[in-house]
């Protein structure tokens, strides 16, 4: 390289780290996450595109990985920080701004074929039954508006599936895909459970938000790179090698 196409190069770089913002994104790693050793963060879909978004905005990212309640928290309570994987559930809409949604997951509650039902399930069948539920999840929301069940709520997401193979609960309410997750960490074969009915209420956008009171500069630069990863394609492709 010519000496001043190096010097050139440089300032870029200079230029670059001057005036590079560092923002704040924080995550969690619960069970069946796997935190890659490359750059200690979770090895996952959304952490692909929170690198990918970042490239657009030539910010550097400071990525946290906490428990979800610490890490909802500090996006809740602290403007710039941005926050992944999030369910947007009504409840949850006007908290945030939403940069962008990953994709739709869709919920059901299972069982062990062991305890199939033998006709089509509603939610009166779940009167005097049990249920496992992860704490402070939108399951555990949803469970507790249901009358004449009992829940136990526990503190990582895998124990529910402990606690269904061991018939201390009937059911339990996860993705397909998040099932599929745990089996596999666990060495479980996934086939012994079954979907007993589709929970809609549930099936809300997987998303990126950040704080409520952020910069507004900061805000619509994010929304608009999150376009720009949709518009152009990759956005699709990232999905599609993840195989989700």
């Amino acid at each position: 390289m010519k000496p001043y196409n190096l010097l050139f190069a440089f300032l870029l770089l200079f230029h670059h780290a001057l005036f590079a913002d560092e923002i704040t994104v924080v995550t969690e790693c619960d069970n069946p996450c796997k935190i890659r050793e490359s750059d200690g963060l979770p090895d996952s879909l959304p952490t692909t595109i929170i690198l990918e978004l970042f490239k657009l905005t030539n910010d550097i990212p400071n990525i946290q990985v906490l428990p979800w309640a610490r890490a909802y928290n500090m996006a809740l309570d602290n403007k710039n920080i941005l926050i992944y994987s999030i369910s947007k559930t009504p409840k949850r809409e006007p908290l945030f701004n939403w940069v962008g949604d990953i994709l739709i997951e869709r919920y059901y509650v299972w069982e062990l074929n062991d305890n199939k039902l033998t006709s089509a399930a509603s939610e009166h069948f779940y009167k005097g039954k049990s249920f496992a539920t992860y704490r402070e999840s939108n399951e555990f929301d949803y469970l507790n508006q249901l009358e004449d069940i009992t829940t136990y709520s526990v503190v990582y997401p895998n124990q529910r599936l402990h606690m269904l193979l061991a018939n201390r609960v009937d059911y339990l309410v996860e993705s397909e895909q998040t099932l599929k997750e745990t089996c596999l960490s666990l060495n479980i074969d996934c086939s012994r459970f079954s979907k007993v009915i589709e929970v809609k209420e549930l099936n809300t956008p997987l998303s990126i938000g950040i704080n409520k009171d952020s910069d507004p500069e900061i805000v619509e630069k994010y929304q608009k790179a999150f376009s720009s990863l949709s518009s152009s394609g990759t956005l699709s492709h990232i999905i599609n090698k993840w195989k989700l």
